[in-house]
């Protein structure tokens, strides 16, 4: 079913297998995580659907443990010709037999320099070399010569030397245009008149498994009427492949750039979905959910039919919906109409964040859904638009949502923070309501950048411990947007909602916003003692998109929390960099560093914290009141360090 609309990149790629002047050809489906990929393959195979073609998918992460990943598509290719042909005789038996034979040349060139690592300890009968991962015909080969090991240790050994040994770059060469010839007859002679082979889920192997898999794909670039078509991140490709050839990557050279531009002749990318797009999406997960099959299937017909010169318009809402059932208006349930308007709410706050992923979309609504039955057998009365809002929080400003969660705990589920960042970007009174907000607290800064009057109240060591949550998050604006979007929170229990997140899905740091590939790269690097894949990490946060970086925030503060002694001083030190290299991230980031312990904190951050102040000086009140909370510090040099950083500050004022 394609909810996506993404039959016309199917079809596309269809069009360019088909012509044949293009073969052999290889093609890259791009996308980000989540974005779609195996759904667009899915229907490529659909679209290419002929009884002359041979339509393989491969895989690439079910042989993430296979030993060699070149052998393992080869065979895949090689066995799947043969159960077709297993009819024939003559000429095409043959030709499997000599392929198989080379493929097995490489597998067993694979096991045997194995078997020269581990020989030794197999010959004097010590735990054995686990086979599982080889192939059937390598098992063979070994299980057969251990029992030659234990027998002529010494002859077993120089065979073994002898088969290892690297061939002649002639011999090479002529075995791959051999290779090639040979195949090329077979598909001719098989009466398959066009090879194409879908691997997908390459993004999510080990780059070593990735680089075995292109490595075979070259062997195909000469062969004809043979098409691959890979589904893949580009950005975790060329990522693999700077990691398996770091000594070329070293020298500054673009080697992932180069090396896809040369295997991949046609490069074809997913877009990211639209706001309506992806609103649209929600909506038919939502009918999807609610209707019948046969009712279904009516809506993606319409779907597919829609066009709009408008692109803000929706495929599909509650008045296409009337529209398409205007014969059955009962199939309109009250339940369709409510999970529509929730759409609507989740729309609003949710899909910047969700940065037009299917797959984000996808996870959220089902957390969503998941809670709220978890919440219903817990016999906890939940408003599905307030649980929606607060996971968008959760989701995307996960520092803000533990900030919230500490805060209603302590207020009996009404923050009066809460109320009063509301009421500031709403423009009403909603601070003086039912919150606990009496006039009492700190004062805030208005939009028009005057402070409200408010009575001061004295502050706690917890208040102490914090900068100005309601003024962290009046300056963020995706934070301003979900104040103000509906429905208000102001007066509202929050302790079931927060109860229900961690009390079943997790602790409240487990939030449902995944380490896409390319977040995880960009972590591993930001958490490397290395400096050099630390500052490439932070060179790569610059370009994340914002639910990636919210993930990689994620990920990053709970190390720190983790971590102690030089790690922990190392990443807080990292920490300050991103914030440099992500501006938006400053106010988030000096919030986690309020909680750590000053032994932590070496003596050169408050300098660094210092020159933000200077290069973004829109923070400089939120970066004064955390070098203040230093300054009072128990750990003497690290207090001197921010009142030199202090009163250098005010001397530029």
């Amino acid at each position: 079913m394609d909810l996506l609309r993404f039959r016309y990149i199917a079809e596309a790629v269809r069009d360019l297998v088909h012509q044949k002047d293009l073969l052999p050809v290889t093609i890259g489906v791009f996308g980000d995580w989540g974005s779609g990929k195996s759904t667009v393959m899915r229907m490529v195979k659909a679209e290419l659907n002929r009884p002359d073609f041979l339509v393989l998918e491969f895989n690439g992460w079910l042989f993430e443990d296979y030993e060699d990943a070149k052998s393992a598509l080869l065979g895949s290719i090689l066995d799947e010709i043969g159960a077709r042909t297993k009819d024939q005789a003559g000429p095409v038996r043959d030709l499997l037999a000599r392929l198989k034979g080379f493929v097995r040349r490489i597998d067993v060139g694979k096991g045997l320099g194995l078997l020269a690592r581990a020989g030794l300890p197999l010959a004097l009968g010590l735990p054995q070399l686990s086979l599982l991962a080889l192939s059937g015909e390598l098992q063979k080969a070994i299980q057969e010569g251990l029992e030659s090991l234990k027998q002529d240790p010494q002859k077993a050994f120089e065979t073994l030397g002898g088969l290892i040994k690297p061939e002649d770059a002639s011999e090479v060469r002529n075995t791959i245009r051999c290779f090639r010839n040979d195949f090329g007859q077979l598909l001719a002679e098989a009466g398959i008149t066009q090879l194409v082979v879908l691997i997908d889920d390459l993004d999510r192997c080990l780059p070593s498994t990735i680089i075995e898999t292109l490595e075979a794909i070259k062997l195909f670039l000469f062969v004809p009427n043979s098409a691959f078509v890979i589904g893949a991140d580009e950005d975790l490709i060329r990522y693999a492949v700077r990691q398996v050839y770091r000594d070329l990557d070293a020298d500054g050279r673009e080697v992932g750039r180069d090396y896809l531009e040369k295997l991949i002749q046609i490069p074809v990318a997913i877009p990211p979905l639209s706001r309506a797009e992806n609103h649209a999406y929600i909506n038919l997960l939502f009918a999807q959910k609610r209707l019948a099959p046969e009712d279904f299937g009516k809506v993606l017909e319409s779907v597919q039919a829609f066009v709009a010169n408008d692109l803000q318009t929706l495929s599909f809402d509650l008045a296409r919906a009337r529209e398409i059932f205007a014969d059955a208006p009962h199939k309109v349930t009250q339940e369709l109409v409510g999970d529509l308007a929730l759409s609507g709410q989740i729309a609003k706050v949710a899909l910047p964040g969700l940065e037009g992923s299917p797959r984000r979309t996808k996870r959220f609504l089902n957390s969503l859904l998941l809670r709220s039955a978890l919440a219903k057998a817990r016999g906890l009365e939940l408003k599905m638009d307030v649980l929606a809002k607060l996971m968008s929080l959760e989701y995307i400003r996960p520092v803000y949502f533990k900030q919230l969660a500490t805060l209603q705990a302590s207020q009996e589920g009404r923050a009066k923070e809460l109320a009063a960042a509301e009421a500031e970007v709403r423009g009403t009174d909603a601070a003086q309501q039912d919150s606990g907000a009496t006039g009492e607290g700190k004062a805030i800064p208005s939009g028009r950048g005057q402070p409200r009057s408010r009575v001061e109240t004295p502050q706690t060591d917890a208040d102490l411990a914090r900068p100005d949550t309601e003024s962290e998050w009046l300056v963020d604006s995706w934070m301003r947007v979900w104040l103000a979007a509906d429905p208000p929170l102001t007066g509202e229990d929050l302790r079931p909602y927060f109860f229900i997140a961690h009390d079943r899905i997790g602790a409240l740091e487990t939030l449902p916003n995944p380490l896409s590939p390319k977040a995880l790269a960009v972590f591993q690097n930001l958490i490397s003692e290395k400096d050099l894949l630390s500052r490439r990490g932070l060179e790569a946060a610059k370009k994340l998109s914002e639910g990636d970086l919210a993930a990689v925030v994620q990920a990053f503060s709970e190390k720190i929390r983790q971590a102690s002694g030089k790690e922990a001083q190392h990443l807080v030190r990292v920490w300050v960099k991103l914030a440099e290299a992500r501006p938006v991230l400053i106010h988030q980031a000096l919030a986690l560093l309020a909680s750590v312990p000053h032994e932590t904190v070496a003596l050169s951050i408050p300098v660094s914290v210092s020159y933000l102040a200077k290069q973004f000086p829109e923070h400089r009140s939120i970066i004064e009141q955390q070098l203040r909370i230093w300054a009072e510090s128990k750990k003497n040099n690290l207090a001197n360090s921010a009142r030199e950083q202090l009163a250098r500050l005010q001397k530029v004022n």
